[in-house]
């Protein structure tokens, strides 16, 4: 479980760097095919793709890391969240809650305020 609140600045590239850990070891997150995180009533899906929000599976990464860039998101509306995270893969079709209290509070471009 996460217990740090996230800070994403809408229209910033600003980037959330996760380490998902289970029994205080980073998890090897090789064979996770898709996650999906739930930010309220939106939902945001990757693949991995280098285009896409949520990325996981990059050599540059630590064991266990995931990076988002969630300010590019055409999608967010400013305030508080308490977001879902979910991982998939071969054996988790249905998908795995890795976490549902991932603490994110939207903030809006401080060069526009």
């Amino acid at each position: 479980m996460l217990t740090k609140k996230e800070v994403v600045y809408l229209n910033r590239d600003n980037e959330i760097s996760l380490i998902l850990k289970q029994n205080d070891s980073a998890v090897d997150l090789y064979g996770v095919t898709d996650m999906t995180l739930v930010v309220g009533d939106y939902l945001i899906a990757s693949s991995n793709a280098s285009s896409q929000l949520i990325r996981w599976n990059d050599p540059t990464y630590a064991t266990g890391e995931v990076r988002m860039t969630l300010g590019k998101s055409s999608i967010l509306k400013e305030g508080y969240y308490e977001a879902t995270l979910t991982l998939f893969d071969v054996s988790a079709t249905a998908g795995l809650v890795w976490d549902s209290n991932v603490p994110i509070w939207v903030r809006p471009d401080p060069g526009t305020t």
